[in-house]
């Protein structure tokens, strides 16, 4: 199958095939095919030449707005190889940073999140629940599409007799990290 790639410029080719063409080396070893390319040109054969194709579509669009890494390909390969994941794929996009979101979990969370007025994440420790949500939040203060509401601390506060900081300190580091590398924010 030959594929020419729609680019900007030599910079984003660079991005999209890696150091050495490390990212392509992954992209062959990973779905058994084999990938040659002359600049844009692409020749790729093997049982999996249309994954492969549209991973490279997947790094061009991801080309655009950072640099791509060897976590980005994995990612790419193994969301289009699983069956289990939505067919669209959700991403968050903020100032400072393109959030890929990963699991299929993940995309139902921020979906949820992106439809619903109030939307509850539950489950274990370190998924990326509450950094989703910040992620989602930054993005929605960006687009000027986002209400506050102070309702929830404020019937924890009459519920446990809690004031705000014993309320939001748990949390606080979290949110902390997730505003500064979204939006250059400090808490």
């Amino acid at each position: 199958m030959k594929l020419t790639l729609d680019i900007d410029h030599s910079k984003q080719l660079a991005n999209i095939c890696g150091s050495l063409d490390k990212h392509l080396d992954i992209i062959s070893k990973s779905l058994d095919v084999e990938l040659t390319n002359k600049g844009v040109d692409f020749v790729i054969t093997g049982k999996s030449d249309r994954l492969a194709v549209q991973v490279l579509q997947d790094l061009i669009t991801l080309s655009k707005t950072q640099t791509v890494d060897v976590y980005d390909v994995e990612m790419s390969i193994k969301n289009r190889t699983h069956d289990d994941l939505p067919s669209k794929t959700i991403n968050i996009k903020t100032r400072r940073k393109f959030i890929h979101v990963r699991s299929a979990n993940q995309q139902h969370y921020v979906k949820s999140i992106q439809d619903k007025d109030c939307t509850f994440g539950i489950g274990p420790a370190g998924t990326g629940k509450t950094y989703l949500a910040v992620a989602r939040a930054v993005e929605a203060l960006e687009c000027s599409s986002v209400v506050v509401s102070y309702w929830y601390v404020q019937r924890l506060k009459r519920v446990k007799n809690l004031d705000f900081y014993q309320v939001i300190c748990p949390k606080k580091s979290i949110l902390t990290y997730a505003l500064f590398t979204m939006h250059c924010m400090r808490c």
